[in-house]
């Protein structure tokens, strides 16, 4: 607040938050009385005190605490309002109003105590008690704080500050955990000089504050009086969907961004960072509610909407993972396999592997051997494949006595995935018997 240009050292300046706009139905947030600078050393025509009072109406104890959330056998604080009109000269109208916000700022109650709109005699005092206010279950635990401010007509109406706020403290005491706490917003009131003065007020996610807010202020220095008005805004969260998609090479999802809170209009602004990116990059063009993309390669990507309405900053999304696969069709078969074979004698095992799909593959094919469920791996073959085109990779075996179980399996690379479902072949049992005796006689060998 400036005189002239110059810095107000002393004076009050009136602030009111409403939910909304003027013109609509307004909701109390806050109701409060700053001081710009220093409070005038003046005499005020209204005296206003405030009590806390328990649950069951007895004066407020420092040691007494308020449980939060309240419940029927259990409310919270209730108070007691006491005015006197310091005039010699009846007072023609008056709003005493009351706001409590919790230990984190948080305004938990905003109301309106008493409306006189009918002249108070001189030397008149009247006391009102407000009924206990309920403690919400995200209430901030410690020192909450009441404020009681006095002015001359009904916000959002013209109204002046009629003398200084008055406020006390009390306790709130649970062990219950706590919504977080959104970004402050703030009341300055800028000078010239940049020279401001202010309340912060915060307010948590569980009070659903999302949507318009008109923000009244009204100051007195000596014998002037200004008033002005503005308007901010609670961006609710913004969410796409869907948070996660996987599609195929070639194809393209769609995403949707949703907004809660207030009306539009907004502005969107969609960002992308890849597997190789550091940071996520805005997309070009990509500025409205919905956005369609198509992967151009492989790989994992992240993706998130930042929404803006008017000037306030902007808003950002849950982030959403599309995963981009490439399918392959790769089958496997084996081709020269004798089942029964003697130890001592080798086995010739080849693998056909047939590339039905539409990208060159590079990939590896793994040869299994399984006795008594003990499986290991006996060869890996890397293969490249054209589409349409096949191969037969082999190997030869020496195997010792036992029923074997063959398997042979193809490994793509990472966010590659076969289609087919011959990628996988079995052969079993291969039996290999005992080596073959035999004695020489007479010139010839004979079989044992």
């Amino acid at each position: 607040m400036t005189s002239n240009g110059t810095p107000v050292s002393s004076g009050l300046v009136g602030v009111t938050v409403f939910e909304g706009t003027v013109g609509q139905n307004l909701r109390d947030v806050m109701f409060r009385t700053l001081p710009a600078g220093s409070v005038p050393q003046q005499s005020w025509s209204v005296n206003v005190t405030l009590g806390v009072l328990g649950a069951h109406g007895e004066e407020y104890l420092p040691q007494y605490l308020f449980n939060s959330p309240s419940t029927q056998t259990n409310p919270g604080p209730a108070f007691n309002v006491t005015f006197k009109n310091n005039l010699q000269q009846p007072l023609m109208s008056l709003y005493l109003t009351l706001t409590v916000v919790d230990a984190a700022n948080v305004p938990i109650a905003a109301l309106n105590v008493t409306e006189i709109t009918t002249p108070i005699g001189p030397g008149t005092i009247a006391s009102y008690i407000v009924p206990p206010i309920w403690l919400p279950s995200w209430a901030a635990t410690g020192n909450a704080t009441v404020y009681v401010s006095a002015f001359d007509n009904t916000p959002p109406n013209l109204y002046f500050p009629l003398c200084p706020e008055t406020s006390r403290q009390f306790s709130i005491n649970v062990n219950l955990p706590k919504q977080t706490v959104t970004p402050s917003i703030s009341g300055n009131y800028k000078t010239a000089l940049n020279i401001s003065y202010g309340c912060i007020q915060s307010f948590p996610i569980s009070f659903n504050p999302y949507g318009t807010y008109t923000v009244q202020v009204t100051g007195i220095f000596q014998t002037n009086r200004v008033t002005n008005i503005c308007t901010f805004q609670f961006l609710g969260p913004v969410n796409i969907s869907p948070s996660t998609a996987t599609l195929y090479l070639g194809s393209r999802q769609n995403f949707t961004s949703t907004v809660q809170g207030i009306s539009s209009p907004y502005t969107y602004q969609w960002y992308l960072q890849n597997a190789t990116a550091a940071n996520a990059s805005p997309v070009l063009g990509a500025t409205a509610s919905f956005w369609v993309y198509t992967p151009p390669s492989i790989g994992p990507y992240i993706i998130y909407c930042n929404v803006t309405s008017g000037s306030n900053a902007p808003v950002k999304s849950n982030m959403a993972l599309l995963t981009c696969l490439r399918p392959a069709r790769l089958t496997v078969a084996f081709t020269t396999l004798k089942r029964v074979i003697t130890q001592g004698q080798t086995q010739t095992v080849g693998i056909l592997v047939t590339n039905t799909g539409s990208y060159t593959e590079i990939f590896n094919v793994t040869l299994y051997g399984t006795v008594y469920d003990q499986q290991w791996a006996i060869q890996t073959f890397a293969v490249t494949l054209s589409p349409a085109h096949n191969t037969t990779v082999t190997t030869v075996l020496s195997l010792t006595a036992s029923n074997y179980d063959l398997n042979a399996t193809v490994s793509l690379k990472p966010y590659e995935i076969n289609l087919s479902t011959a990628g996988t072949v079995e052969a079993g049992p291969i039996k290999v018997g005992p080596p073959v005796l035999s004695k020489v006689h007479s010139g010839r060998v004979i079989p044992l």
